[in-house]
C-alpha cells in the first residue's frame, strides 16, 4: 500500500571457514582449526516490506466502543533503507488495512478524505489486461501512514531493532453512498475518522529470524472510542479462513472455492506452501481469520 521506494540491497555474506580444508593439515592445525567458532555478522536493522498479521491484546479503552474493538488485522509495512533518512538509519512505515481499504474505497468512489500525514500512492494492476481489452490503468490515490527511524543501525544485545514513537497517522473518510440501482442494491459505507499512534515498536533481527517478528503499543482512535493495544506481528500475514465448494465452477467443470467465515486451525501449520516460521507457534484468530502468533512478543514458541 506504499510508493515503490528502491531501498538498498542486502547482499549475501559468506564464512570463510567453509573453504575446504586440505589433508596436509597438522593434528595442531586442526585442532586449533576446530577451536575457532564462526561468528555471523548482525544483519543491519530492517523491516519485510508487505504484509504482516497483527494480533491485538486489548489494555484499556474509554468512550463508545462497542463494536469498535479489534482483535488484529493485516498492516502493511514498507522498509526504507540507509539513505532515506537525514540520520543516516534505517526507518519504517506502518499503515493498517482497515485504513488503507477505506481509502482507497472512497477514492474509487471520487471522494475526497482527510489524512495526516497524506502520501500518494500509485497501485499497478495485479494482472494485465486479457488480450483484445483495453489496459487497466494503475491508480494514485492518497493514504497515510506512520513512519519513523530505528534508533540504531544494527540490533542491540538482544538482537533487537527499536523505534520509540513512529507518531500518529489519521484518516477522515466521509460516507461512501451504496448504489441502491444495483442487482443486489449495495448499502451505505458509514464514515470514517481513525487514529493509529504507534510507539515502543521491537523487531527482531537475526540472520534466522530477519524482521519477521515484532512487538509494539498501539493507540487507535475510532471516533469517540479509544483503545490501546500491546500488539505482536509477524511476516508474511495468511488467512486461516476456512473453505468449501461454492455455487460456481471453474473452467474444467470443479467446484470454486469460497470462504466460510470460520477459523480452520490447520491452515496455520508452518510449511513450505504458507512461508509460515517453524520457529514461531501460530494459532487462527477468529475476529480476523488471520494466522497470528500464538503467545505475545517476545515470545516465540510455547514454553
Amino acid at each position: 500500500m506504499f510508493a515503490a521506494i528502491q531501498s538498498r540491497k542486502v547482499m549475501p555474506t559468506y564464512n570463510i571457514m567453509n573453504r575446504a580444508v586440505g589433508t596436509s593439515l597438522s593434528l595442531v592445525g586442526l585442532l586449533a582449526l576446530g577451536s575457532c567458532t564462526a561468528v555471523q555478522p548482525k544483519p543491519e536493522c530492517k523491516a519485510q516490506t508487505g504484509g504482516y498479521a497483527a494480533k491485538y491484546s486489548l489494555q484499556n479503552m474509554s468512550g463508545m466502543c462497542e463494536e469498535k474493538i479489534l482483535t488484529g488485522e493485516t498492516i502493511s509495512i514498507q522498509y526504507y533503507g540507509v539513505g532515506r533518512d537525514t540520520s543516516g538509519k534505517p526507518k519504517l512505515g506502518i499503515l493498517a488495512s482497515r485504513v488503507a481499504d477505506s481509502l482507497a474505497a472512497a477514492d474509487e468512489a471520487g471522494l475526497m478524505s482527510t489524512v495526516d500525514p497524506d502520501i500518494y500512492v500509485t497501485v499497478t494492476p495485479e494482472k494485465p489486461a486479457m488480450d483484445g481489452m483495453d489496459p487497466v490503468p494503475a491508480m494514485t490515490y492518497t493514504t497515510t501512514a506512520s513512519v519513523g527511524p530505528f534508533s540504531s543501525l544494527f540490533p542491540n544485545d538482544k538482537n533487537t531493532c527499536t523505534i520509540k514513537d513512529l507518531g500518529a497517522a489519521s484518516a477522515q473518510i466521509p460516507l461512501i453512498p451504496g448504489d441502491k440501482m444495483a442487482m443486489p442494491p449495495t448499502e451505505d459505507t458509514p464514515a470514517v475518522d481513525l487514529t493509529y499512534t504507534w510507539t515502543n515498536l521491537n523487531m527482531l533481527v537475526t540472520p534466522t529470524s530477519n524482521a519477521v517478528y515484532f512487538g509494539a503499543d498501539l493507540e487507535i482512535k475510532d471516533e469517540d472510542c479509544t483503545a490501546t493495544y500491546k500488539v505482536t506481528a509477524v511476516s508474511p500475514a495468511v488467512s486461516c479462513e476456512g473453505q468449501m465448494d461454492g455455487p460456481d465452477k471453474d473452467a474444467d467443470g470443479n467446484p470454486i472455492q469460497v470462504g466460510t467465515g470460520k477459523p480452520d486451525e490447520t491452515l496455520c501449520e508452518p510449511s513450505d506452501d504458507n512461508g509460515l516460521n517453524v520457529d514461531i507457534d501460530y494459532a487462527c484468530d477468529e475476529g480476523s481469520l488471520l494466522c497470528v502468533p500464538a503467545n505475545d512478543y517476545p515470545q516465540m514458541k510455547n514454553k
